[in-house]
């Protein structure tokens, strides 16, 4: 099951266009940002120290099938911010073994607990 990052933030922004008005959010259910953000961070984290699901890149550059950690970033739009997921493929120093960097992949799978 591929995931895309224009995906996700096409479908959000698409939701946001359509409601111009707050009277389109009138059936809504109240679930506002903190709340989301939350239910999010249960598979994809702000913080990397804490990974929650792993993924593997898959968007034919160097990191291709590498294994990352599913990752949330805020993104400012027209009409508000999107959250926006992404696999963080995780670089390990080859002597210490630690993490020395990541590289951001937006097209990934997501792996099986």
């Amino acid at each position: 099951m591929h995931r895309t990052t224009t995906v996700i933030a096409l479908m959000l922004l698409t939701a946001v266009a359509t409601s111009v008005s707050s009277a389109a959010f009138a059936g809504l259910p109240d679930l506002p940002r903190d709340k989301f953000e939350k239910r999010l961070a249960k598979s994809a984290v702000t913080d990397v120290a804490k990974p929650a699901a792993l993924c593997v890149c898959k968007d034919g550059s160097q990191n291709q099938d590498r294994a990352g950690i599913l990752v949330q970033v805020p993104q400012g739009v027209a009409n508000g911010i999107v959250l926006v997921l992404n696999c963080n493929v995780l670089v390990f120093d080859s002597t210490t073994g630690a993490l020395v960097g990541l590289n951001g992949c937006p097209t990934w799978e997501l792996l099986p607990k």
